[in-house]
């Protein structure tokens, strides 16, 4: 191999047959002018069996999620709690909003920033896959956008409970595809944001309060309830 010149930005490349199966290469820049040379490059047949051992054993794991059961904790809430929307929790001593502008308002008046809030996400009507995860994430997105504007609730948890949003086992499907696009969303806005969001996904039919206000105590940001378990 012989180094003819340095700096060239663009290069032209031209591969001919040499002697015995190898390869010569001639390299040269946009004027033509010689950059680089290999008089012979020999490239050797590789097998299936040598492919296959090279193989890394950990490349399927990165494209795989394994859920695992955690104990539950008490289900007592820790401080104060909120539920905005329909169809949440019924908690007992929770004040309700219909949205979090009611929320919002209520804090103008006086009310204290309660610690933990609970909405739940609830599927698309009934439109085309593309329309309904459009419109799922871009109603989500205004509200984790909201939640993160106003710097009083800055010491609150937003929990985000969804129905069938992901699958926990492999025989397990996944019903409700848009808010299924959400958990992706919401995980970004995680990483960016710490403690400030946890998802949870109920199976059918839904957790009742004890198993949410558990599972929003579990210091996990991601999980799903089946079965009363978490």
């Amino acid at each position: 191999m012989s180094l003819h010149a340095a700096g060239a930005t663009r290069l032209r490349v031209r591969l001919a047959a040499g002697p015995a199966g190898s390869v010569t290469l001639n390299v040269a820049d946009e004027t033509g002018a010689p950059v680089a040379s290999i008089d012979a490059l020999t490239l050797r047949a590789i097998s299936a069996d040598q492919l296959a051992r090279a193989r890394d054993p950990h490349r399927d794991a990165l494209f795989r999620l394994d859920w695992t059961t955690v104990p539950l904790p008490a289900a007592e809430p820790a401080g104060t709690t909120a539920v905005l929307g329909t169809g949440g929790p019924e908690i007992d001593g929770a004040e309700q909003y219909p949205d979090l502008a009611a929320l919002t308002a209520a804090l103008d008046a006086g009310k204290p920033v309660p610690d933990t809030v609970f909405t739940v996400l609830p599927p698309a009507a009934d439109a085309p896959a593309h329309d309904a995860v459009r419109a799922v994430t871009h109603r989500t997105l205004g509200l984790l956008q909201a939640w993160l504007d106003d710097a009083r609730v800055e010491t609150a948890r937003l929990v985000l409970i969804t129905g069938g949003a992901v699958a926990t086992t492999a025989d397990e499907d996944v019903t409700d595809l848009a808010n299924a696009a959400v958990w992706g969303l919401v995980r970004s806005a995680q990483s960016e944001n710490p403690d400030r969001f946890v998802l949870v996904d109920l199976d059918a039919p839904p957790a009742g309060a004890p198993e949410l206000l558990a599972a929003a105590r579990a210091g996990e940001p991601q999980a799903a309830l089946r079965g009363g378990e978490l």
